[in-house]
């Protein structure tokens, strides 16, 4: 029982962290955005990079380098 306690609050602070870098990360694609760095296409190379997950990080990077 006090395996799974500790499970279920190690989840919950991953969460916590995961929902927190994402919040920081939306800021800065609209500081980026205001700023007019980056145009749409960009950004969804990024937004691939940064969900997608680890299996398609090369790819992601690949479409930017290509988009860029």
């Amino acid at each position: 029982m006090v395996q799974v306690t500790i499970y279920i609050f190690v989840i919950r602070k991953r969460k916590d962290f995961l929902l927190l870098g994402s919040i920081i990360f939306g800021l800065v694609i609209l500081v980026v955005v205001r700023l007019g760095c980056v145009d749409l296409l960009s950004l969804r190379g990024i937004f691939a990079y940064k969900f997608l997950g680890a299996l398609w990080k090369p790819a992601a990077l690949c479409r930017l380098k290509n988009i860029g």
